[in-house]
């Protein structure tokens, strides 16, 4: 059921630094320890915490913008919006809260998540969460439930 949800974080993951033309290989376990990293909140059907490491290498690799910041917290919220879409799929409904970015000297995840290597350095990507009661994964997607990457709605 849930048990999913680990390979959708990993691949909308890959997918997002592709998006920004940084590939992605999952490699087993990590290297190197994140300089900097996001979080964001989720309630609804999942009540849980993501979050998103990496080096400033990897965010200045994908940043059109120049701020490391505010770029790392971006990446985290278009991450957890694939996630969302992905999890529409199967009629899991999140809620997302404001990222929070947070620098430091050897951030390390504690259990669980996936770790991807880059051109650019190592991407750290986990999503610590517990089902809302009466939260059922539908095993058929339904590709009708959410609107196509990329298109805008108004409402």
């Amino acid at each position: 059921m849930f048990d999913s949800i680990p390979k959708v974080v990993g691949d909308c993951c890959a997918d997002l630094f592709a998006a920004y033309a940084l590939p992605l290989e999952r490699v087993g376990e990590a290297s190197n320890r994140p300089e900097v990293c996001a979080v964001l909140g989720t309630t609804g059907d999942l009540q849980g915490t993501a979050i998103l490491a990496t080096t400033i290498a990897c965010v200045n690799a994908t940043n059109p913008v120049g701020d490391s910041r505010g770029w790392i917290s971006e990446l985290v919220n278009q991450l957890v919006g694939r996630i969302k879409n992905e999890l529409l799929r199967h009629r899991i409904e999140i809620v997302i809260s404001t990222p929070v970015a947070l620098r430091g000297d050897r951030l390390a995840p504690v259990g669980g998540g996936e770790v991807f290597r880059s051109p650019a350095g190592e991407v750290h990507v986990w999503f610590d969460f517990e089902p809302a009661e009466g939260a059922a994964w539908q095993d058929t997607a339904d590709d009708t439930a959410v609107a196509s990457e990329g298109d805008v709605l108004l409402f």
